[in-house]
């Protein structure tokens, strides 16, 4: 675009041709635009949000209202006119000391046709943080100086260099630059900037070019892409996914997350009159003993509309009358000194939060630290359920939820959730807990037929030097198999089977395994084991209801020399799962609760080998699968979440894995690794050679 007339002073109005076209490749300028400033109020539906990016509030709307189209029509407003004397407004985001899409200063260009009527006038510009202008205007002069000053004192964040690695922004920028070297106004018949006259794009730039206007696209085409299911090539959904947070982070505001009340809730007796049940306490079972004692959280998250606070509170208040143990507190038995949970109705944490911004501006695809915000503390949390209720400016509802789980395992935990749901949308209080420890009963005599020791139990020793001090390089990847890789997963995992296949899950646990561990790049004469979590209610005779409540899990560990595991095919690794995890079946459950009563643990002062202090399991494995869980049937009354995920648990080994949002059989698994492993480890996982 281009100027008739010579551009009036600062104070001066400004007329706008809102007829110009910046490009023949970009949308019409539209009112509601990252310069909304410019714009005259009534021009305005809402006040612009400022964005924050690398913890600056840089102020940019990136994916409110058709953003990224928006963003590709800021990049076309440069300043091309020819013989422009006077002084030009160029953009410079924040005053000085931060930038976003200026690193290389752009003019910002107004087109003031002498025959407008449409004037405006500038206000005042704010300077710093409390600003809604997604940029400061100086005159070209200033503009030379804080471009040497950026040169000699780069940004954080922001790419200044002209190597190949520039940043997405600045590539996106560039990209959409090249492609509109033409402009075309409505005053004006063509020109072309003059710093881009005469550039000529090799194929390599081209191509590059292409691909970062692809990836600008990516947040908008996301939701289509989904629903249509066209991304078949699981690699091709990875890469799209990693292209889209990228393209949401850069756009993302920090996390801002206000705590507006916290209290206590306790349990809701009905009846007249409201008498509690007498029963004091319930005893920890051997299987909660060598559970994990730590608090595990998740984080829901539901489009509007969604029920208000007091519906959802009093469910909860209603299903801890019927589950009392998540009301009670840890404590011993003032007779035995054996731990038991206190069933005295102290009730569970109910934190109202709100977030300052809408829930896609700041919620990650992937976990990261920031869903830390979105639940109550994890460690010296005296109650056993704790809530945090995060509504955000867009209607959305965040809740994340806190369980002990010393007092039940994931089954147990997600029935609980499902009569929560059932509690606030006015149903009874199902599926009812199933309490009964006396199936826990030693045999006489007993019979200790498997090692117990370095399998559910340890020395305080060798669990104490087990650890290592942090997690510092650790990060949590997100990787998505579609139903169609996993069919040819198992498919090749049961190639050498001639009955029953493999199942999905021990098939795509082999293929991990072999993966992460040539990722980690081990000795070839190293050992390495998965630990798997089985539950014991289908294994042990008779069989335990599926309403039991409480822990009822122990572990299997196929376990492989390095080279072994990676020379043979998959096969063998799916083998070596499968014959692990049969072995823990019903005599295995009762020769552990024979050991556990037995009284070595005591004399031997034993302790739960169960560790979630432990930062990393390298060369190990360990697997939570929630594949059979029914975490997503939460519904609080009006539908159930469109994301259910794991909080942010950056140990590494530790894989989670998940039915996927899309509900269509593929599976999200969350993989911590270092940071040294991930890219090869993104190289291979989606290799079926």
């Amino acid at each position: 675009m281009g100027c008739e007339a010579p551009a009036r002073t600062w104070s001066g109005a400004i007329n706008v041709d809102r007829q110009s076209i910046p490009s023949p490749v970009a949308p019409s300028f539209t009112s509601y635009n990252p310069f909304g400033i410019l714009e005259s109020s009534e021009d305005l539906e809402e006040t612009p949000e400022a964005h924050n990016f690398n913890n600056e509030d840089e102020m940019i709307d990136l994916f409110n209202c058709s953003s990224t189209a928006r963003m590709m029509k800021l990049n076309a407003l440069e300043d091309a006119s020819p013989g422009f004397e006077e002084p030009a407004l160029y953009t410079h985001s924040e005053g000085e000391k931060t930038v976003f899409i200026d690193s290389k200063l752009e003019p910002f260009r107004i087109l003031t046709p002498s025959s407008s009527n449409m004037s405006l006038q500038l206000p005042k510009l704010a300077k710093g943080k409390a600003t809604y202008s997604p940029s400061h205007m100086v005159t070209r002069s200033k503009a030379k100086i804080l471009a040497a000053g950026r040169k000699e004192h780069p940004i954080k964040g922001v790419d200044t260099s002209d190597e190949e690695n520039e940043s997405l922004v600045e590539g996106i920028r560039s990209a959409f630059k090249r492609s509109c070297l033409s402009i075309r106004t409505k005053n004006i018949q063509s020109f072309t900037p003059a710093s881009e006259s005469q550039v000529k794009l090799s194929k390599k730039q081209k191509k590059k070019a292409k691909m970062k206007l692809k990836q600008a696209r990516a947040e908008e085409i996301a939701h289509l892409a989904v629903k249509a299911k066209n991304l078949v090539d699981p690699k091709n959904f990875e890469e799209f996914e990693d292209d889209l947070d990228n393209l949401m982070f850069l756009g993302r505001k920090a996390m801002k997350v206000k705590i507006v009340s916290t209290r206590i809730v306790k349990p809701f007796y009905e009846g007249n009159p409201v008498i509690p049940p007498s029963t004091t306490q319930t005893p920890l079972s051997v299987f909660d003993e060598v559970s994990y004692d730590a608090q595990m959280a998740v984080i829901y998250a539901y489009r509007p509309p969604t029920p208000s606070n007091g519906v959802i509170e009093l469910g909860l208040r209603k299903a801890l009358s019927v589950y009392r143990e998540w009301a009670g507190t840890l404590g011993k038995d003032e007779h035995t000194g054996k731990p038991v949970i206190l069933l005295n109705d102290q009730g569970a944490k109910f934190v109202e939060a709100v977030g300052d911004t809408a829930l896609s501006n700041v919620m990650p695809l992937k976990p990261s630290p920031s869903l830390l915000a979105l639940h109550p503390g994890l460690k010296g949390a005296t109650e056993l359920v704790q809530v945090q209720l995060t509504r955000f400016t867009c209607g959305s509802l965040v809740v994340g939820f806190t369980s002990h789980h010393l007092v039940a395992d994931g089954h147990s935990t997600s029935n609980f959730l499902v009569a929560w749901g059932n509690a606030c949308r006015g149903l009874k209080v199902q599926p009812l807990p199933l309490r009964d420890r006396t199936i826990f009963i030693p045999r006489s005599p007993s019979r200790i037929e498997y090692e117990h020791i370095e399998a559910e139990y340890t020395s305080k020793q060798a669990k104490k030097n087990d650890h290592f001090s942090n997690n510092d390089g650790i990060v949590v990847h997100k990787v998505h198999f579609t139903l169609d890789f996993l069919a040819k997963l198992k498919a090749k995992a049961s190639s050498s089977m001639s009955t029953r296949p493999y199942s999905t899950f021990e098939s795509l646990l082999a293929h991990l395994w072999r993966a992460i561990t040539k990722a980690r790049n081990l000795g070839s004469f190293e050992s390495t084991h998965i630990k798997i979590s089985v539950d014991g209610r289908a294994r042990l005779n008779p069989k335990v209801p599926n309403d039991y409540f409480g822990n009822l899990v122990l572990w299997a560990f196929p376990t492989s020399k390095v080279k072994d595991l990676l020379r043979e095919p998959l096969p063998y690794a799916a083998k070596l799962i499968h014959d692990a995890v049969g072995k823990v079946n019903n005599n295995y459950f009762k020769s552990f609760i024979d050991f556990a009563n037995s009284g070595v643990v005591e004399e031997e002062s034993l302790v739960p080998t169960a560790d979630m202090d432990k930062h990393v399991l390298r060369p190990n494995l360990e697997v939570d699968s929630w594949l059979r869980f029914p975490f997503y049937d939460l519904n609080f009354g009006t539908g159930c979440p469109y994301i259910f995920m794991p909080s942010y648990y950056p140990t590494e080994g530790m894989l989670f894995l998940l039915p996927s949002f899309i509900g269509d059989g593929s599976i999200d698994a969350f993989i911590p690794l270092f940071e040294d492993n991930l890219e090869t480890f993104k190289q291979i996982c989606h290799s079926l050679d």
